[in-house]
């Protein structure tokens, strides 16, 4: 069947919801009868109906079943159709039996299932008083009145929660294997409902379809993210594909109150102190927890894990001169603490340049600059003129020695 002939048949059934006697004249049958229309000779000529809704079905004995479909043609306006349902042993009996009324469309609107619990075969027919068409492609009938057995829960009653993420696990009934394996259409499973009630009227129910087949789930703590501390019942039934429910089964769990976190501190610097650019500073704080340290425009500093109780962190910018507020903070779980100090950077002198400055005595009043030379107040007159006469005198002397050794 082609998407636009079932978009159309749904619009079909859609219109016909609520009027009585319109959509089909039914007929049911718990037991099988002494015939069946498939008992009816074959007539190739007669259109061969289709099951679209309704071929996989479960249901409990005696329940409404619902099925639909085509006929085969666009002048099937008022062509009886038959529901034939075949047991374990092959004995076949009407199940559903209704006339189309949209052209080509057939659906059936209520009645019961079989009695007898099991697995049948069920084929479409159109029918005749004399005669019945090839059957249509197999579907299937499961009529299961057994009811899952009531939930388990993965932690004792009474259980205690150290904490407030808590995610129970609850277990029940998987639906056969045999059902489980035999769907193609839409895969089905148990249907898990559960209810959590707590302090401060909180309450809040939900539904899980176990389309695994797993027979487990655990309440993800992303739907009650997070528990208050406080008391709680969580009420639990399992119910099957076929519409059976399980006892609702009932326990008890409690969200302890959040465990004091230790503070975090700083012990070194102290609060207050003179201290260089680039201070180890440390501290102590809760195990696991994790410490970030900024500075007083909030620019990070580094951070920290606790281990064993103490952390340690070195700015990796030295601080600038100046006062500055440092602010520890730590981060468990999203539980935070915070400590704070102040501390001093002094300036730092700045080191004379090599060549300045002279023997660093008063030596008066500056003087005339002689190059590098530092000026020591004295005059350069006299040392002049002391050159100039030891100069004449070794002329003479030179002379001499030259005349000497001459002979």
């Amino acid at each position: 069947m082609t998407l636009r002939r079932t978009q159309k048949l749904t619009r079909r059934m859609a219109a016909t919801v609520g009027v009585a006697g319109v959509a089909a004249s039914i007929m049911f049958m718990a037991t099988p009868a002494t015939a069946a229309s498939s008992d009816l000779p074959e007539d190739p000529a007669l259109p061969v109906p289709s099951v679209v809704f309704g071929k996989e079905l479960f249901a409990k004995p005696d329940s409404s079943i619902f099925l639909a479909g085509y006929v085969g043609q666009t002048d099937g306006h008022g062509t009886p159709v038959a529901v034939v349902a075949t047991d374990a042993s092959g004995t076949t009996f009407d199940v559903a039996a209704g006339t189309s009324v949209f052209d080509e469309f057939w659906s059936t609107s209520g009645g019961e299932a079989p009695t007898v619990e099991g697995r049948y075969t069920t084929n479409a027919y159109s029918v005749t008083s004399t005669s019945r068409s090839t059957a249509s492609s197999d579907g299937f009938l499961w009529v299961d009145g057994t009811a899952p057995s009531a939930v388990t829960f993965g932690d004792p009653d009474g259980y205690t929660s150290d904490s407030d993420r808590y995610a129970p696990t609850v277990n029940f009934e998987p639906i056969p294997a045999a059902q489980f394996a035999d769907q193609m259409d839409s895969i089905r499973g148990t249907t898990l409902s559960f209810t959590i009630t707590g302090p401060g009227g909180f309450s809040e129910s939900r539904q899980y379809e176990d389309r695994r087949n797993a027979g487990t789930f655990t309440i993800s703590r992303v739907l009650f993210d997070p528990f208050t501390a406080g008391d709680y019942t969580l009420t639990a039934t399992a119910t099957d594909i076929a519409g059976n429910t399980s006892p609702a089964a009932v326990t008890h769990f409690t969200i302890a109150p959040p465990a004091a976190v230790t503070p975090v501190g700083i012990t070194t610097p102290i609060d207050g102190a003179t201290t260089s650019a680039s201070p180890p500073i440390a501290g102590d704080g809760e195990d696991g927890s994790t410490v970030t340290l900024t500075d007083t425009d909030g620019t990070s500093l580094g951070q920290a894990t606790v281990i064993n109780g103490t952390w340690q962190i070195t700015p990796t910018t030295p601080l600038t001169a100046g006062p500055h507020t440092l602010t520890a903070t730590q981060d468990l779980d999203g539980s935070t603490a915070t400590r704070t100090i102040t501390v001093d950077i002094p300036a730092v002198t700045p080191t004379p340049a090599p060549g300045g400055g002279g023997n660093g005595a008063d030596s008066g009043p500056a003087g005339p600059s002689q190059g590098d030379l530092a000026y020591t107040g004295a005059t350069l007159l006299p040392l002049g003129l002391t050159a100039a006469a030891l100069l004449a005198m070794g002329i003479p002397m030179s002379i001499r020695r030259r005349r000497l050794s001459s002979r």
